[in-house]
């Protein structure tokens, strides 16, 4: 028999913000009542193309 055992994660959806010098700077959109889990990312420019406006990000387990 194969248990389930999926591993807690949360997605995250977040706004661009700023930019600065070499970072783009993203604000968690966050729900009534629901406490924020990033509050802000940074994220090198270089690790896209072109500015996003909007971008998700997963948070999983490791263990």
């Amino acid at each position: 028999m194969i248990e389930n055992k999926e591993k807690p994660k949360a997605e995250i959806e977040l706004i661009f913000e700023r930019a600065t010098k070499n970072t783009w700077k993203f604000e968690e959109v966050t729900q009534p009542g629901v406490a924020t889990v990033l509050n802000s990312l940074y994220v090198q420019k270089s690790a896209f193309k072109n500015q996003p406006n909007r971008i998700k990000v997963t948070i999983e387990l490791v263990e």
